[in-house]
């Protein structure tokens, strides 16, 4: 063994590496379409976000059923002209226990929304 490596052992571990450089730089470049897609997708649902008063009473039926639906994940349940759910959309309680308006609208633990 003279410390060489021989010119079929180099070629082999050339295209080798150039395949493994071609896959990463594949994987790279998804990456950053998915990053421009959820910059993208962030930003259009925080705009839904910002407009959903205006939305919900300008938009048709099925759609108020979608934000309804959105908000509350679960059934309804009615009692005595009342109703209530057992669970809210995570999302939405974070931001109403962190937004200094909506704090003074809650007044029950999530499964006890009426």
């Amino acid at each position: 063994m003279d410390g060489k490596i021989q010119a079929d052992d180099f070629n082999t571990m050339i295209r080798r590496v150039k395949t493994q450089l071609a896959g990463l730089k594949e994987q790279q470049r998804q990456l950053s379409i998915n990053k421009e897609q959820l910059a993208s997708d962030i930003k259009k649902k925080v705009s839904v976000g910002l407009n959903l008063n205006s939305l919900y009473s300008s938009d048709s039926l099925r759609d108020k059923v979608w934000i309804i639906g959105s908000t509350f994940p679960r059934n309804f349940i009615f009692e005595k002209n009342k109703f209530r759910t057992s669970d809210i959309n995570e999302v939405l309680l974070w931001i109403m226990k962190n937004n200094r308006q909506l704090q003074k609208t809650i007044t029950a633990q999530p499964n006890e929304i009426i």
